[in-house]
């Protein structure tokens, strides 16, 4: 259970347990900042522009969705699944990226500052222009072949190995 106050009102979110299936919706510029998806399965949704600021979406299937430009900054992705999301633009600062599946996913010109990214699978994922500065690894996470860094961070300096 979660009760949010908006100041003048409060508004209950049940936890969604068996899921929600949002599969293709357009969802574009939708405001979802603060609910509750874990489990959803939105694979192949539109969400682009959307806010997912501080969103739960642990578990949640989003292969092949379109998030270019969102917001998904303080979001909960853990154990989520990202295969080929688009996510370019995109901010996830200090997004919770833990045991999360991001295989082959166009981070381009993202801003993962601070994210937290470990045991994350990073394979094939497209970074250049990314904002890596400060994000969180361990020996578990699973970087991109270094020849798909090109700009976003050609050392791991960039990177904070916590392990």
């Amino acid at each position: 259970m979660a009760f949010f106050d908006y100041t003048s009102f409060s508004i209950y979110l049940p936890k969604v347990t068996l899921g929600i299936n949002l599969r293709g919706a357009d969802l574009e510029k939708s405001n979802l900042q603060l609910v509750n998806l874990s489990n959803a399965d939105m694979q192949n949704c539109a969400l682009h522009k959307a806010n997912l600021q501080q969103a739960d979406l642990q578990n949640a299937n989003l292969d092949t969705t379109g998030l270019s430009s969102s917001n998904l900054q303080n979001s909960y992705l853990a154990g989520a699944s990202l295969v080929r999301a688009i996510l370019t633009d995109a901010n996830l600062k200090a997004a919770n990226l833990q045991d999360a599946n991001l295989e082959n996913a166009n981070l381009k010109n993202a801003n993962l500052q601070l994210a937290y990214l470990f045991g994350a699978n990073l394979g094939g994922v497209e970074l250049s222009g990314a904002n890596l500065e400060g994000a969180l690894f361990d020996a578990n996470t699973v970087l991109p072949n270094y020849s798909k860094w090109s700009e976003a961070s050609k050392d791991l300096s960039r990177f904070t190995n916590a392990s």
